[in-house]
């Protein structure tokens, strides 16, 4: 396939008759982690970039790899930390955050300034021995370790990943679970489905996360008004929600409203969002 002729990230789902199987772990594969097959397939549908974070051995790698079964047409990129060149377009899969150093965060932080064609998925331990809160294991590293270990990523943490999600470990009895899940196929049928709309509202190959000022937030991203008062809640509540994370929460629920077909966003497409736009530290 020449360059012409590879589809961007954006048009990455061609008519499911046509489609080959999605290479990789499918989503039908995966026990558990209901809630991360759910943030990945929102993050697939309106661009939006995700951070998955967990101990050490909860599987953060796997499911970042699986996120390929969502868009099988786009090239997927999984750079080496010690020789990092961020590509142009594509999805990119960041193992393991913390072992980039400044430069490559400094690189992604600008390319997402920049709104370059990627979406990119990280992986990220709780902490540099990969135990801190996990239930199962002691954490060695100190509470100034900890708070060194996130303060050398915060920025790229808030500018770079507008979902952010926890990965628990799965119990045993999950894993031998023999009912039947949702393959990638049919996942990838509502994100497509979602693709239209979005290209429908905007006249152009254009998705949700592509909003950049608020003034687009307002014309394309109608809460009704239960959803505007659960905002004004989330906004003056414990949350403290500042601007930039009050437009990503517009996006994001806008993006649930669309994987429904709904044109208008409910008080449940925000409460779900709210769900999904958690900093860390």
């Amino acid at each position: 396939m020449s360059n012409e002729q590879q589809l961007s990230w954006l048009d990455f789902l061609r008519q499911q008759s046509q489609q080959p199987e999605p290479a990789g772990l499918d989503m039908a594969d995966i026990r558990g982690q209901q809630h991360v097959k759910r943030a990945f397939e929102v993050a697939a549908a309106g661009g939006h970039s995700l951070l998955l974070v967990g101990s050490h051995g909860v599987g953060k790698a796997t499911l970042g790899r699986a996120f390929s079964t969502l868009a099988p047409d786009v090239p997927f990129h999984i750079p080496d930390p010690r020789t990092f060149v961020l590509p142009d377009e594509g999805i990119v899969l960041m193992e393991d955050l913390h072992c980039y150093d400044q430069q490559a965060l400094t690189a992604l932080r600008e390319a997402t300034r920049k709104h370059a064609p990627l979406l990119v998925v990280a992986t990220l331990t709780t902490c540099l021995c990969g135990y801190y809160l996990d239930p199962t294991r002691d954490c060695r590293c100190t509470s100034s370790a900890i708070d060194h270990y996130y303060r050398r990523l915060r920025s790229a943490l808030r500018t770079c990943f507008p979902i952010q999600v926890e990965v628990p470990r799965v119990e045993r009895d999950v894993f031998l679970d023999r009912r039947l899940q949702e393959s990638s196929r049919q996942v990838c049928r509502r994100i497509e489905a979602a693709h239209n709309r979005q290209r429908e509202r905007y006249g152009c190959p254009r998705l949700n996360a592509d909003l950049r000022s608020f003034t687009e937030v307002q014309e394309y991203c109608k809460l009704d008004t239960d959803a505007e008062k659960l905002l004004k809640v989330a906004c003056q509540s414990s949350l403290c929600l500042e601007m930039y994370q009050v437009m990503r929460l517009h996006t994001i629920a806008r993006t649930i409203a669309d994987l429904v077909g709904a044109s208008t966003i409910a008080a449940h497409h925000v409460a779900e969002a709210i769900m999904h736009l958690k900093d860390r530290r």
